[in-house]
């Protein structure tokens, strides 16, 4: 693995750990759409007629 790689994988893993610690702030705020929406949503993307993309209403 080359330095580059390295330290995009510790860019990623930088990213990932700022949203995880984030989250319970945004589910305090309302700023989450439901498990059940994207799921329903992701089930359809194979459908003619896919449902649009989720989104939340703060």
């Amino acid at each position: 693995m080359t330095a580059t790689h390295v330290f995009s994988a510790w860019i990623e893993q930088e990213e990932c750990d700022r949203l995880i610690q984030a989250a319970p702030e945004d589910v305090d705020a309302g700023s989450i759409i439901d498990h059940e929406t994207v799921q329903a949503w992701a089930e359809s993307l194979s459908a003619p007629q896919p449902l649009p993309l989720p989104n939340y209403s703060p």
